[in-house]
C-alpha cells in the first residue's frame, strides 16, 4: 500500500519538476538538535538535517 503511493507522489513530483525547478533555485541545508558535549568536527549524531529549496526570480 504504502509502495503505491509513494509511486504515484513520485510520479507527481516528476511532471511538476519542470515547472517547479525552472529558473534559479537555492538549496540549502541545516542541522537541529544534538549536544556537543566537548567533542570536535563536524559530527551529526542526534541530529536531524533539514533541506529545502528556494526558488528565485526568473
Amino acid at each position: 500500500f504504502y509502495r503505491k503511493i509513494r509511486e504515484v507522489i513520485s510520479y507527481h513530483l516528476a511532471l511538476e519538476a519542470d515547472e517547479v525547478f525552472d529558473g534559479q533555485v537555492e538549496l540549502d541545508e541545516s542541522y537541529f538538535g544534538g549536544h556537543r558535549k566537548g567533542k570536535r568536527g563536524r559530527g551529526a549524531a542526534g541530529k536531524m538535517a533539514v533541506f529545502w529549496v528556494l526558488k528565485r526570480q526568473g
